[in-house]
């Protein structure tokens, strides 16, 4: 006698196959670092440990509290050894041009003056500013948005002084660095009435523009509301 297949058993091994394909599909559109590197990574003398921010990390959004900058996906940390979950006192920037890390420029926290950090000059960031000059001519942003290069003085960019009140992305809502291409709204070339921007930097993975506004149209001030002519 031949039975045939309980239901139950059925659906549920149908809901476990679409549940793996859910984990599947998450992990290629957001790769997660090691386990040794996001969760276990290099311990310091100190007890601190290293690691990459990826989507998941509870860090991600947080502010830094030494150089006010958003925890983004792919960035180095260290967390210290009584870190817990919540406390962006706990955990610090390992980029190089933050300098957040680096004890001895706690209190330096501004590039130089040309948009350069000290420890971010020389041949490297010239060929990275002229591959983005290259991109953005090749790609230029529909509707011939105007792209700008945000300088350290920028008042987009964020700065420890700012807090929570520091500008961010109106689409991935993370904090302005100096460097980045943005498009800014053109409120902004009047910053006592706006200075939102929305980032359209390719090179750093960031087309926050083009997945806002796919034909380059602005009519209304995000934040004012205000009609705008451009």
């Amino acid at each position: 006698m031949r039975l045939r297949p309980d239901p139950v058993d059925a659906g549920a091994a149908a809901l476990d196959e679409l549940a793996d394909l859910d984990v599947g599909i998450n992990e290629g559109l957001d790769p997660q670092p090691p386990a040794e590197a996001s969760d276990n990574g290099p311990v310091g003398r100190d007890g601190s440990r290293s690691a990459i921010t990826h989507s998941e990390s509870w860090w991600t959004h947080l502010r830094c509290t030494r150089c006010g900058h958003t925890f983004r996906r792919g960035d180095r940390v260290r967390l210290r050894r009584d870190a817990t979950t919540g406390d962006p006192g706990s955990v610090v920037h390992l980029d190089p041009a933050l300098g957040c890390a680096d004890e001895a420029v706690a209190t330096r926290q501004h590039p130089a003056p040309n948009g350069d950090t000290a420890k971010d000059t020389g041949k490297d960031t010239a060929e990275l500013a002229a591959f983005a000059a290259g991109l953005l001519d090749a790609w230029p942003p529909a509707g011939d948005a105007p792209v700008v290069r945000l300088a350290p003085h920028a008042f987009q960019v964020a700065r420890p002084d700012m807090g929570p009140d520091a500008p961010k992305c109106l689409v991935c809502a993370h904090t302005f660095r100096p460097g980045e291409q943005v498009v800014v709204c053109p409120c902004g070339l009047h910053r006592a009435v706006c200075v939102a921007a929305v980032h359209r930097d390719p090179v750093a993975g960031l087309t926050c523009w083009d997945d806002w506004q796919p034909d380059g149209t602005l009519t209304h001030c995000p934040v004012t509301l205000n009609r705008v002519d451009r």
